[in-house]
């Protein structure tokens, strides 16, 4: 019988009533789930910690670190999903514009890798669009996935309105109809609005 590829750890370490009030917190959890959150924090580390002794992306930089980091977080934390900037500020502790920055090299940088998570987030993003008035208002967790909505306009059309932010928010953007319809048709989603 061959051997089960994957490690099973056991990890144990004391956190007391503080502590883990301040790690839920942080991670935006409850504290009953912290040691589930947890779990998915220690599989990201020795994901990482691996990549290191393998030879695989050994960071040069500080930057290159919180990016993998994140890349990291971002397929085993967080599900697959690309967090909001309140989060990665909250997380790596920098300003909203680091965060930011941070979340489009990431973006950028292993685009042909999370490609499908942030094909998903768009997606996601596009079929829970509403209606105010006359403006349709698309919620995105950064505004580096703004970016790649309008790449994707630039790409398939080059002259749809680009995707904007709506002056009094912070994670809400103005899309106009026919580019609405562009997106949808590029990425999959599906919404009554369409």
């Amino acid at each position: 019988m061959p051997a089960d590829p994957t490690a099973d750890l056991v990890v144990s370490f004391p956190l007391s009533a503080p502590e883990r009030a301040l790690v839920a917190s942080r991670l935006g959890c409850d504290v009953a789930i912290v040691d589930v959150e947890l779990k998915k924090l220690i599989v990201t580390a020795t994901t990482e910690y691996l990549d290191y002794i393998k030879g695989e992306r050994v960071p040069q930089t500080g930057g290159d670190f919180r990016q993998q980091r994140l890349l990291l977080l971002i397929k085993h934390f967080y599900g697959g999903r690309i967090p909001s900037e309140a989060t990665v500020c909250r997380l790596f502790q920098v300003t909203p514009s680091g965060a930011r920055a941070l979340i489009r090299n990431v973006v950028s940088r292993y685009s042909c890798e999370i490609e499908t998570i942030t094909r998903r987030t768009l997606k996601e993003s596009l079929e829970n669009v509403r209606q105010e008035g006359d403006e349709l208002l698309v919620s995105l967790p950064s505004s580096a996935l703004c970016e790649e909505l309008n790449r994707i306009l630039e790409i398939k059309d080059g002259e749809s309105p680009p995707v904007v932010r709506r002056k009094d928010s912070v994670s809400l953007y103005v899309i106009n109809d026919s580019s609405f319809k562009l997106l949808c048709a590029e990425l999959g989603a599906t919404s009554d609005i369409a």
